[in-house]
């Protein structure tokens, strides 16, 4: 349904240290996380790594967890691309807009949204997306019941690089990676 490709299939790589004595136990939750949904994966220690992608290096009692199946997810087209599809479905999206109220109704719609500028939407269902301040948002909200959502913003570091004129090529294949460590 979509025009345009949205993810790029490059494999992926996830650098680890194995439990050591007050470790964080990431190298066992990304292992349990691979069995419990069936993904295929090879561990890597640094040499073997060191062999396949020669790009990296990590410390030699560190290791590679590498799966085929990661890759990357254009973001805007992603976004773009799935809000056409929700709309060809019936979907509204209203942005930079604070909402009033949500009040559950009854009839074929479910909830009644109250902007501040007084336009009332009807609607089956009703996603809120205030990422860090969804507790917040919704605490002013009136009509809106809800548990405490125990909500931990986290700081990440996204890099993305381009290649220089007459760089390698091959270097856009590389698998995408995270570092634990």
């Amino acid at each position: 349904e979509l025009a345009l490709p949205i993810l790029k299939i490059v494999g992926g790589l996830d650098f680890v240290k194995p439990r050591v004595a007050g470790g964080n136990g990431i190298y066992e939750k990304l292992l349990g996380t691979f069995e419990m949904n069936g993904l295929d994966y090879e561990i890597l220690d640094a040499t073997e790594l060191k062999s396949r992608f020669p790009c990296f290096n990590i410390p030699h009692d560190s290791k590679a967890i590498y799966t085929r199946e990661a890759g990357t997810l254009h973001a805007t087209r992603s976004v773009l691309a799935l809000q056409a599809l929700a709309r060809a479905r019936g979907a509204h999206f209203t942005g930079n807009t604070r909402v009033a109220s949500i009040r559950r109704i009854s009839g074929n719609y479910q909830y009644e949204v109250t902007l501040d500028s007084g336009e009332i939407l009807l609607a089956k269902s009703c996603v809120i997306t205030a990422g860090p301040w969804t507790e917040e948002t919704l605490s002013r909200i009136n009509g809106v019941e809800c548990a405490r959502i125990p909500l931990v913003p986290i700081e990440c570091t996204v890099a993305y690089w381009n290649l220089r004129a007459g760089a390698d090529k091959s270097l856009l294949d590389i698998p995408v990676f995270i570092d634990y460590q």
